[in-house]
């Protein structure tokens, strides 16, 4: 029981953090946008010409053991999950969309569609930091898409519990 609620509270912190952090890139009034707009004008002054590559992970267990992931993503793709990222006030990069389901036309997202049944070099074109993958995702497809980003599948009981995902 104690390592569930490990499990529980690591991807809640996980997902929190990601959403966070994402978030607080368009706004200047989140203190650790702050920190890193502070530190910046004296890289950009000296080398105008291109910012250093983001290159913090953190190793975090998902459905299929443990990933190291970015701390800061700037390009997440939520696959069938975009509607946590919006309400967190995250745009996706692209929206799941099955031809036999559709998409989630109720999120009015103005991204492309990246269709799951199709080929993974849609994906790979869209150039994510970061996959989030649920149910829907099995070993064959996260090994796809672990190989264009790294790819975080949604633990499956923080998918039998929405209120896990978003605390």
């Amino acid at each position: 029981m104690a390592r569930s609620g490990f499990m529980k509270t690591g991807w809640i912190s996980l997902i929190t953090a990601a959403m966070i952090t994402v978030t607080g890139c368009g706004s200047t009034g989140d203190q650790a946008v702050a920190t890193v707009t502070t530190d910046q004008p004296a890289q950009a002054t000296a080398a105008p010409s291109e910012a250093p590559p983001q290159t913090e992970t953190r190793v975090v267990t998902d459905g299929f053991g443990e990933v190291e992931i970015p701390t800061n993503p700037k390009r997440i793709s939520a696959l069938y999950r975009e509607d946590y990222l919006v309400a967190l006030g995250v745009t996706p990069i692209v929206q799941y969309y099955n031809p036999m389901w559709g998409k989630q036309d109720y999120l009015k997202l103005e991204v492309p569609l990246f269709d799951v049944t199709g080929s993974i070099e849609a994906m790979l074109v869209s150039e994510p930091d970061l996959i989030i993958g649920a149910g829907e995702v099995d070993v064959a497809q996260y090994a796809l898409y672990s190989k264009v980003a790294p790819t975080f599948r949604l633990p499956d009981d923080v998918l039998a519990d929405s209120r896990k995902t978003l605390p």
